[in-house]
């Protein structure tokens, strides 16, 4: 939400006295000094960049733009799409993890799986044991050692993302491998992402454990990030461009991993020449490939990485295929598996179809 009450919670300038007449202008005032601000640390050639899109469209913005440039005083250079994307990247290739079915593997962390528990429950007072969660993470692990295949009914309740996180990452750790978690829908990857892999990270690194600095990725399909070479191709075209432009630019400009999850606003209407597509994708012929585009990038990094999250279609649809997008991954985790059958059905029948 941009309502006011939900900005002003955001950026800490609530007033106690909100739908009061003073009290929304003071909240007002607050948001508004610090959305300029904001706006202040885009660069200068991102910010002429978008002026320049006004004289094709009006929006209401330029007019603060304006200010901001003139207030700083700051010379903006020529702008270059793939300058900005290299200065948010690195072109350093980073070492993929081993294939767990190429080395012998170690199993040692059983004991240490039950103490962590003990340990995340005795400094946080607001932290439930759960006989049934310890239960369910030592079965997962116990799996993983014996290479077999487990279902487990975890109901409402039992916390089963830290109960499946918690022996993924001592297994991904101890035999530098990656392991794999897939969720019905990308809500629920971004789910573990943005809340649940944090969190036991902090909890990890308070208790001083040292696979705290776990890596994680996320890998999804091409609709689920702009396309580089789309956006700078319309940021060069002297002809209409979608209105929503500025703001894919501006957030870009922000954004070094480029998950659509995040961007906040509507491109509905000209989806298809912003958002990347495996037909257009031109791959290594394209000046962005690969550090500097989102999508390739991600599968990048999510080679080097200990826990890869992904949906159930894409792990089905890198199963059936012969060109592979997830790493070499031998260990999954499937959440919310009574959907899996049906998507199963669904990524199978196409393929037929397709032959």
């Amino acid at each position: 939400s941009y309502s006011l009450g939900k900005l002003a919670d955001w950026l800490g300038t609530r007033s106690p006295h909100a739908h009061r007449a003073l009290a929304d202008c003071e909240m007002l005032t607050g948001v508004w000094r610090l959305a300029l601000a904001g706006l202040s640390t885009i660069d200068p050639a991102v910010l002429n960049t978008i002026l320049k899109l006004q004289s094709r469209y009006y929006f209401d913005e330029s007019e603060w733009i304006e200010r901001v440039l003139e207030a700083s005083g700051s010379k903006a250079n020529a702008f270059s799409l793939k300058a900005l994307r290299r200065l948010q990247t690195s072109d350093e290739a980073k070492e993929a993890k081993l294939d767990a079915f190429e080395q012998r593997l170690k199993y040692e962390n059983k004991q240490k799986l039950h103490s962590y528990f003990e340990e995340i429950a005795a400094h946080e007072a607001a932290f439930e044991r759960r006989a049934s969660q310890e239960q369910m993470s030592a079965a997962v692990y116990q799996t993983f050692e014996g290479a077999q295949c487990m279902v487990a009914e975890a109901p409402t309740g039992v916390g089963k993302s830290l109960a499946y996180l918690m022996p993924s990452v001592l297994l991904a750790k101890e035999n530098d491998i990656t392991v794999g978690i897939a969720t019905k829908t990308n809500a629920l990857a971004d789910q573990l992402i943005s809340s649940e892999i944090p969190r036991l990270q902090k909890r990890l690194e308070k208790l001083g454990k040292p696979e705290a600095n776990f890596s994680f990725a996320a890998v999804k399909g091409y609709e689920n990030y702009f396309c580089m070479r789309k956006v700078d191709r319309l940021l060069r075209s002297k002809s209409e461009v979608p209105s929503a432009l500025e703001h894919v630019l501006s957030w870009i400009s922000q954004s070094p991993e480029g998950d659509l999850s995040r961007f906040s606003g509507n491109i509905f209407s000209a989806r298809a020449e912003l958002v990347a597509n495996q037909a257009e994708c031109t791959k290594r012929r394209c000046p962005f490939y690969a550090q500097q585009c989102y999508i390739h990038a991600a599968r990048a990094k999510a080679k080097a990485a200990d826990i890869v999250i992904t949906n159930h279609s894409l792990l089905l649809r890198d199963s059936l295929s012969a060109a592979k997008v997830l790493p070499p991954i031998r260990y999954w985790i499937v959440d919310e598996a009574h959907s899996f059958e049906g998507e199963t059905r669904r990524q199978t029948e196409s393929v037929l179809m397709v032959m």
